[in-house]
This record gives structure tokens, sequence and C-alpha cells, in this order.
């Protein structure tokens, strides 16, 4: 019985199988096509290639190509991937040389965000984080990552200080918070908090993720204040082993040189000024005939060409990336050289990076990042005072005698014909004077993830940052600051930085409501130690730091610090129908470096979404895709201050005394003691919107946000008679309030795309308290211009920061009347003449007043990429508007007659009434500090123009690549700007670390590296 069942059942399945054998059989038509991105026309490996409403369907090889058996020659074909727009290609009885383009899917709600301590989905989010690809960041070659954000985001304003090799940028995100505290960012790479920016490889970056609300930022507690940057580098898939290659070489000049005297109208001046001295019977009239007539009219120096040369940057870049399903890597080195437009001045870095990611088990992950990276910089002398160092070779090119030359005829340096000049030939500065930087940093962490049940996860990691920096000076005794004695010197400093942290994530669906619980303990610790030794009078020059025994005198000095931070943190996400959302954060540290009485400080937030389009009068929309309505308030913290500002501070070594013959080292009170300093804290009102229509086509943000930061932290000076001179105090507060606009659209897709990107951000400050001070005044040229540059700027309440303050200009005395009218000290015919502001009938200095701002109404940036087939093409422009600049070169730059050179516009000097209104009389200064220096420096400026070709995958398969792309651009292409200096955007001040308020010095110039002009072409290749 049961023989026969079985028998019958074959036959049943038999008789309902045939039919379609034999169907397929009969009808099956095999297709062959390829597969690319519509975007670069690079083959697409792994694509879905399936016959529509069957279950038959393959995947595009190496190639890009797919090889299909078809039922129906007059099917269609649908072809899916991930990351990129589903496609569906009717047959139409082809077989053979079906080419498909896929779009790249750009849509942005299912994208993930990394933010603190995890990864939300964007339509998730209820605060204000902005993000950027790696692929868009690549543009630009740069030395340094900060510098790829320049223009890209709304609400993040990046600036570099200095032109160099290597040079420092400022980065600011939704204004500036602290006065004596850091303004800068936290950045966090990997999940390593306290990362550089200077020492990752831009080509390691995947994205960039900007968090800018207190709901973000919160989460961090006392170090989010300033908004945080999370870099997420690049990992291996799992698949085939990719190996690509990037290398780019860029060439650089000078974006723009001054337009200085030549020789001869720099005698033509110098003449006109023996005129002057004799027709008015001068004593000094002698002395300058004969410097006169020593003077070889032949000689004619550009002491801008003597220093200035072409710069050079080049970048090779290696990957390997890759793994199973178990074990994925990515491996990366490189190696980057920049030659500076500066004779002698250049920065090389060399780096290593290995991601790893291991699954023992389907519960257990681990993971390692580690890092290493060295690098070297010759640095040119720049921003210095001046005086006995002999300023630096910026300032010193543009004002040093053209009618000298180099050398003279026994091939020494020349030096100002004036023996008490204290300007250095800038050509001997290159050359005779050496400072080397050079690190070595190894970061690295291990992580693991476990899932203690099936909605519990556990993360624990171990991050290790060590750092070790070696410095090296040397100063020859041809220079005037070692005058015939020379000088070396050699710094060591070294840091390590190590966190524990340990998370719980609970993440539970319950039908509508879905949570997402986080509660973690971290702990961490900074160490540090430096060593100097500087020697002067040596004996021999040969060895320079190489072995300071030499020196006569020696000076020697040694430091050493530790702090720590223990922290406690939590976050709540919760959405209903995935329409309404809530998110609770808080972060409780505890930090040694604050006083016994505030050791410990709580920061929390809140923030709400609504994401209207899940509506049902929105869900179905075919005009709405996504909108989005956010509200966030919180706090975050500032902790950037050093170690040890709330003990009282003595100073070793600043006095010697003599005990019987013995000559001991003596000690002087520094800082008092504040039992009382605690964080600066920062709250924030975030609300903004989201949108997105026409399938994604035109998606939009905008935020306004009102931050107000308490218990600003500042070095507050006290009276002699307390045997201090200064105590760390917390001394008022400020405010940041502005507008946030973003829009990226796609005008065109298919064979044709073009896309477009625009940023637009407005930002105001005020200072709202200051303690029991009015206004704090502010020196910002260092002491190198005299006592009439004591204050450049000032903070008072109720304005912004980076106000600059002095005279208003108006004009040169035209004649005996109107000095009489309006006296002034030295005043006479063909001098400055200021306004008289308080209208008390003199000048006085109680007619200074605010004649400025560094802080721009708005800065912006917009982009506009364009591909057909294999080219594609990218614009980008960025800007600043409405920011003044305070150009202290040109106190010396336009002064007439002088010994030192001039700009050419000299050549109208007042000579007269009405002969100039602008330039003064010979042998007159230019002016106290006053509104004659400040200059407009709005600027827009081609960034980058870049054009890349895709060879197509025809050929490069055959080479068994998968990939080449070539590519040519230009950075900083074109400028538009009033500014009259090398460029506008300058920022001499707040790279030096000796001006304890740099972070108030916006916007001045004076010896700032010239920023460059860069012509690139590259290579990318994939394997």
């Amino acid at each position: 019985m049961n023989k026969l069942f079985s028998t019958k059942i074959r036959w049943l399945l038999l008789c309902l199988l045939t039919p379609t054998f034999l169907v397929h059989a009969q009808s099956l038509t095999t297709v062959k096509g390829t597969v690319a991105a519509a975007r670069d026309g690079a083959p697409l490996v792994g694509v879905t290639v399936a016959v529509a409403g069957r279950n038959i369907g393959t995947q595009t090889d190496a190639r890009g190509a797919f090889r299909l058996q078809v039922p129906d020659p007059d099917g269609t074909l649908v072809f899916t991937y991930i990351g990129y727009l589903s496609r569906q290609e009717p047959l139409n009885g082809r077989t053979g040389g079906i080419s498909v383009s896929l779009e790249e899917d750009e849509r942005k709600l299912e994208e993930v965000v990394v933010v603190g301590y995890g990864q939300q989905k964007r339509k998730d989010v209820t605060g204000a984080v902005t993000s950027v690809s790696g692929a868009e960041l690549n543009k630009l070659p740069v030395t340094r990552a900060d510098q790829m954000l320049q223009g890209k985001l709304p609400g993040v304003q990046v600036m570099n200080n200095s032109g160099r090799p290597g040079g420092s940028v400022r980065v600011n995100i939704r204004g500036s918070n602290s006065i004596n505290g850091s303004n800068d960012p936290l950045v966090v790479i990997d999940g390593v908090i306290g990362a550089s920016f200077q020492d990752i490889n831009p080509n390691d970056i995947a994205s960039m993720d900007v968090l800018k609300d207190a709901s973000a930022t919160a989460i961090y507690g006392s170090r989010g204040a300033n908004g945080v940057i999370m870099i997420t580098t690049r990992r291996g898939k799992a698949g085939k082993t990719k190996v690509s290659y990037n290398t780019y070489t860029s060439w650089q000049q000078v974006a723009n040189k001054l337009d200085l005297l030549n020789a001869g109208e720099y005698l033509q001046m110098r003449h006109a000024l023996l005129d002057l001295y004799k027709s008015t019977g001068d004593a000094r009239a002698p002395a300058l005939e004969s410097e006169l007539s020593t003077i070889d009219p032949a000689v004619n120096t550009d002491w801008q060409d003597e220093v200035y040369q072409s710069g050079q940057q080049m970048s090779h870049e290696l990957s390997i990336s890759g793994g199973s399903e178990k074990t994925r890597f990515m491996l990366s080195a490189g190696y980057m050289k920049q030659r500076g437009i500066i004779k002698r001045s250049d920065f090389t870095r060399a780096s290593l990076r290995l991601n790893l990611d291991h699954e023992i088990n389907s519960r257990l992950r681990v993971g390692l990042n580690l890092y290493v990276v060295k690098s070297g910089e010759n640095r040119a002398s720049e921003n210095r005072a001046g005086g006995s160092e002999g300023g630096d070779i910026i300032q010193n090119a543009t004002r040093f005698d053209p009618t000298l030359p180099v050398y003279d005829a026994e091939g020494e340096y020349n030096r100002m014909r004036n023996a008490g000049s204290q300007l250095e030939n800038p050509v001997a500065q290159i050359y005779e004077r050496e400072r080397r930087y050079n690190t070595t940093r190894l970061v690295s962490s291990l992580f693991a993830n476990y899932e203690v049940a099936r909605d519990l996860n556990f993360r624990t990691s171990f991050s290790y940052d060590y750092e070790d920096n070696l410095n090296k000076f040397f100063t020859s005794g041809k220079l005037m600051e070692a005058l015939n004695t020379g000088m070396a010197e050699a710094a060591t400093s070294k840091y390590n930085h190590w966190i524990i942290e340990n998370t719980l994530t609970y993440d539970k669906t319950f039908s509508d409501h879905r949570f997402t619980v986080l509660g973690g303990f971290t702990a961490e610790a900074e160490e540090g130690y430096s060593f100097d030794a500087t020697g002067r009078k040596l004996t021999t020059e040969v060895l320079q730091y190489n072995d300071l025994s030499a020196a006569s005198n020696a000076l020697i000095s040694s430091g050493h610090g530790r702090n720590t931070l223990a922290s406690f943190l939590g976050r709540i996400n919760y959405a209903f129908k995935d329409r309404y959302l809530l998110t609770l954060s808080g972060r409780a540290d505890g930090a040694s470096k604050f006083a016994k009485n505030n050791k410990w400080a709580f920061f929390p937030s809140a923030a709400l979404a609504w994401r209207v389009s899940e509506e049902e009068f929105l869900r179905h929309s075919g005009f709405v895709n996504n909108l989005k309505l956010r509200v966030s308030y919180g706090e975050s913290g500032s902790q950037a201050i050093s170690r040890y500002q709330s003990l009282a501070r003595i100073t070793l070594g600043a006095n010697a005394y003599a005990y019987g013959n013995t000559e001991l080292v003596g000690a002087s009170n520094n800082a008092m003691a504040n039992p009382n300093l605690t964080w600066e804290t920062t709250r924030q009102l975030d609300a903004g919107m989201d949108l997105s229509i026409l399938k994604d086509r035109i998606s939009a943000s905008v935020d306004y946000y009102q931050k107000t930061t308490f218990n600003l932290l500042y070095s507050k000076p006290v009276a002699a008679y307390t045997g201090y001179t200064s105590i760390m105090s917390n001394i008022g507060k400020m405010q940041n309030r502005g507008w946030e606009f973003e829009i990226n659209t796609r005008n065109l897709t298919g064979a044709f795309t073009w896309s477009t990107n625009l940023n637009f951000s407005a930002n105001k400050n005020k200072v709202l308290e200051l303690g029991d001070l009015e206004e704090i005044y502010l020196n910002g040229s260092a002491g190198a211009l005299g006592s009439g540059f004591s204050r450049t700027g000032v903070l008072r309440i109720g304005h912004e920061i980076g106000e600059f303050y002095g005279y208003v200009f108006d004009g040169i005395y035209q004649n005996a009347k109107e000095v009489a009218d309006l006296p002034a000290p030295n005043a006479q015919p063909g001098t400055v003449k200021f306004r008289d502001v308080n209208n008390d009938g003199e000048i006085t200095p109680d007619d200074r007043t605010i004649i400025g701002s560094a802080m721009p109404d708005f800065t912006y940036g917009f982009s506009n990429d364009f591909s057909y087939r294999n080219f594609d093409l990218s614009i980008f422009f960025q800007g600043s508007y409405g920011n003044d600049i305070l150009n202290l070169n040109l106190f010396k730059l336009e002064r007439s007659g002088n010994e030192e050179n001039s700009l050419r516009k000299v050549l109208d000097y007042w000579h007269g009434e009405g002969t100039s209104n602008t330039i003064q009389a010979l042998d007159q200064g230019t002016g106290d500090m006053s509104s004659r220096y400040i200059e407009d420096g709005s600027y827009l400026r081609l960034k980058n123009l870049m054009l890349g070709y895709t060879l197509p995958a025809v050929i490069t398969t055959r080479w068994g690549i998968q990939q080449v792309r070539i590519y040519g651009s230009a950075q900083n292409l074109l400028t538009f700007t009033k500014y009259t200096g090398y460029d506008p955007e300058v920022n001499s001040r707040s790279d030096d670390s000796s001006q304890q308020n740099r972070n108030l010095l916006w916007g001045y110039d004076l010896g700032s590296y010239p920023a460059t002009r860069s012509y690139t072409v590259g290579l990318n290749v994939t394997f």
C-alpha cells in the first residue's frame, strides 16, 4: 500500500513539473549586458539583476557584466543595488549590448548618522546634526582635514590662521563661547575623544558628522559646549579585496603680491626727503646725502621674489580593504609632502591606519583601530613682533631696502644702512635660522560589542593616545637675535591619554512605541611631560642644536602635569509611530582641573521632533517626502583650560639671588588660588525644520539657535600688593544667536546630472556680563608698534567680541587753520588727522572708539556638481561678508620717504594743501591705532574647480582594473575682495600661544604667511 502511494506521488509531481520544464526548455533566451554608475561610469559589482514578476535572477561580476536566461525576450529586468535607485529596463527583444546606468540614491532619511556613543537613522535625529561625506571632502587637496570643512556646512566657520605648510586652522561652531578657554570643537575619531585634525590622513575619512545643538552635544558634557565633530574612517566590507591608489601633485604660488616701490621709486622718495631736509635746515641732511651718494642705482632687488618660490604638494595613498563575513579589514598608508611658497619651509606627514572587525560569534564582535602618524615641519618665521629679534620674513620682505643686494662685496648678508635698524635681511632669516617641529603620534582603540540579550547590547572600549614631540631651533650669530653668539634650543614633550568607556544599550519596539536607552560610565587620564634646553654664546655653530654643551650660557626647564576625568552618561530615545520623537540625555563629569568645591557638574538636554510627513494628511503626498520639525534645549560645558588653574602657582627661575658666594634660584608668586573655580556652562535653545520634496529632488534645512555661556573663564589681573599677578576667575556671560540654512537640489538626473548645494550662516555675538569689569582692552600688536597700539581692541558689555578700538581716521591736516581748529599732539599741516568723537574741540585718548569688527555678518558656500557619461565637473565657491581686518602692516608700509620700503601708493604723499588726504607728508608717521588700518575683509572665492574623467570600464577591465579616474583642479583660483593685503583669510594672532586673549583677537594681519593659489593633477585607481 505504501509503495503504491509513493508511486502515485512521484507521478503526480512529474505531471505538475513537466509543463514548467517544457516551457523553460522551449522559450529561455540568454541576455547579456553591463551595469555602471551613472555619475562616473564605473562598473558596479554585485548588482542584482532579476526578471520582473519571476523568481529568476543573477548578479553582476567584477566587470559589472551579467548573463541571464529569461523566459520572455520582451520582458523587463529589474536592477537593484545598495546605495542606488532601483531601475526597470524593458528588453524589447534585445539579447546583447544592454547597458544600464544606476543613479545614486541620495535620499537621506535612511542614512546612518554618527552621534555620541552610537548611531541613528537621519529620520530619527532630533538635534541639529549636519554631515558631509568623505567623497565630497576629498575634492580639495589639503594638508589638514579641518580645512575641508570650509564653506561646506552651515554654522561651521573655518579660518586658516596661517598659509604655511601644515598651518593651524581655527574652527568655530555657532560662534565663540569663551574668552580665555578654548573655542575649538571636540573632535572624536572612531569614538576616540580628543583627536587632532592635523594628524589624520584626509583620505582615510569616510564621513564627518557635526553635532551643533545641546541635544546632540550634552552627551559629551563638559567638552560639548563648542560643538562636536564626529569623524568616521573607512572600514573594510565583506567580499572581494579592494585595492586603491590615490595620488596628486599640486603646484602653488603666492595668490597676490603687494605693490611696493621699486628701487627707482624708493630713491625718488629718499631724494625728496633730502630736499625737504635741506629746505628746512634739518641737521640730518648731510648724513642722508652721504648715504644716497653710495647707492648703486643699477641695483633693484625685489625682496618678495627673493623670499617666495613656487610651492609644490604631492600625496600618495594606498589602501587595501575587504574580508569575509566574519572578519573585515582596512589597511591604508599615506605620504604627503608640501614645499611652501617661502623658501625652506615645508611639511611632511607619513601615516599608517589599520581598522579591523571580527565577529567571534553571533553575539560577540571585537575590533581594533590603530593609527600611527609621523609629521615634520620646517617653519618660516612669521607673525613676529620685531625689535631685537629682527622681525619676521614676511614683513621684512616688504620693508627691506630695494637698493641693497642680498649680499655685500664680501659675500656677507647686507644689513640696512642705518646701523640702528632692527630690520633683518629676510634671506638671511631663511638660511640662518631653523625651526624644526617633529611629531610622532599613536592612537589606538580596542572595543568589544556583546549582545547580552536580544535587545540589550554591551560595549566596552579602551583608547590610548600617545604623542612625542621633538622641536629643534637654531639661530646663527649672523642674525641680530643672536648676533656674534649663536643660539640653539632643543625641546621635547610627551603626552599620553587613556580612556575606558563602558555602555549598555537597550533597543526595543512595542507596537507603535520604539525605545533606545543608553547608559554608561567612562574614566580617563591625561599626562604630559616637557623638557627644554636653550644655549647661547655657542663656541661653535657647526653642531647647532645637536650638542648644547657647546653653549657658554644655558637655560634648562622642565615640567610635568596630570589630570583626570570620570563620567556617568545616559540617553533615552523614544519614537511613537515614527512621527513623534523624544530625546533625553545627560552627563555628569568630575574633573580634577577644577576646584574642590566644583569638581562635579551635570549637563542635561531634551529634544522633541514631529515628523509631519508621517501624518495621514501628508503620508501619501506625492509632493512632500519628508517634513520634520525639531526643538531642543540643554546644557553643555567647557573645561578647556590648563590644569592647576584653580591652585596658587609660583614661578621658578624668575629671580636669582646670592646667598654668600652661591647663586640660588628664586621663586615668585604667579597666580592666586580660586577654590570656587567652576566650569563654563552653555545653555542652548534650537528650533529647526528639515524638508524634502519632489521625490527628494529638493531638500532643505533651517535652524535658529540661541546659546548663552555662563561663568566665563578669565585670567583676571589682581593688584600688585597681593603679591600675585592674576587669578583664574568666572566673570560673566556671553550670548550667540543666529540662523542656518542649507539646501540641496538634484536639478538634472539621467545621463547628464547636475546637483547644487547652498549653505548660509549668520551668527550674532554679544557680551552680556563681565563680572565687576565694564570692558577689557586688548593689545593685538604684541608690543611691536609702540604705545600708540597698546589698545587695538576692546571687549565691552553689550557688544560682540572681535571689535577694534582706536581713533577715527579723518584724513590729513591741510593747513594751519585746521590744526588750530582741532589741536592734537604734534599736529601740523601734513600730519594725520583724527575725528573729534566727543566734540570737546581737541584730539585726546578720549576720542578713541569702536572702529570695526572682525565678526562677519554671514558666511556661505555653494557648489555645483555636474556629470555626463565619464566626465565630472565640480565648482565650489565660499565666502564671508561684513567682517573687517586690522591690517597692521600698513603702519610701516604707508610711511613716506622712510629708510624702509613702502607701498607704491605713498608716491601720492601730501606735499601741500589739497595734494593728498590719505598719505601724510614726508618724514611723518602714519599715526596711532585708527580706522586708517581697518579694511573691509569681505570676500567671495572660487575655492575649488575640478574636472575629472573616468576611463570606460570596457578598457580598464581588460587590464584587471576596476576603475581609473584622472582629474585636474585649481584652488583659490579667483578671489573677489577689497582687501589690499596678501589675502583676506588671515588671522595673525589666533595662532600665537603667547597671547592670553588670542580667542578675542580675530582679523589681525601682521606678517602672516600668505595663502596660495594651487593647480592640481591627480589619479585614482581601484583594483
